[in-house]
């Protein structure tokens, strides 16, 4: 297991709490930096690229995060490589929707919207409760949810990490480090 905050709505209960915490570990590992302290905490790979404004994470941060859901959204993402081939070879949209099964299951049968899978009150576009997955809008589905795991519902907490370590330390400091 490793340290990620989990996708939240700001309004959620706990969430005022949750960003004062992520705000103190900020303060508490600039602080450690500073006092050349060794702190032993799990850290992904993934938290550190957010923290410092990377935009370089994708499916395989989500995999160290959640591999079962990353390991879905993999078999999601070849089934759009495979719409792609078969659009180009003239095929047609139910010929499509028959052809592109996930575990033997039509995507538009597994009653899938545009929400985050485990956070159904998460969105992932505007309307996306009342947005149904088919298999010709499954890539926008797997960049959103991978997006919204990763950067847009974990916003606040990270903003609050950055801005409790810069209390203490420029996080400019680390970028060094991350390269």
């Amino acid at each position: 297991r490793v340290l990620f905050p989990r996708p939240a709505c700001a309004a959620a209960v706990g969430a005022r709490e949750t960003r004062d915490l992520f705000r103190f570990l900020g303060r508490f590992l600039a602080k450690a930096l500073v006092d050349d302290r060794l702190v032993d905490l799990p850290f992904s790979q993934a938290f550190w690229r957010v923290a410092l404004g990377r935009g370089d994470i994708g499916l395989r941060d989500l995999a160290e995060l959640d591999p079962a859901l990353a390991s879905t959204l993999w078999r999601m993402a070849r089934l759009c490589e495979e719409r792609a081939h078969l659009v180009a070879a003239g095929a047609g949209a139910a010929e499509i929707q028959e052809a592109l099964l996930l575990d033997g299951v039509r995507i538009e049968d597994l009653c899938l919207d545009f929400t985050l899978p485990g956070a159904a009150s998460i969105e992932l576009c505007p309307g996306g409760m009342d947005r149904a997955v088919t298999i010709f809008n499954l890539d926008e589905y797997v960049h959103l949810v991978t997006r919204t795991s990763l950067m847009s519902a974990v916003e606040e907490p990270f903003r609050e990490f950055r801005r409790g370590f810069e209390e203490v330390l420029p996080l400019d400091e680390l970028r060094a480090f991350s390269e």
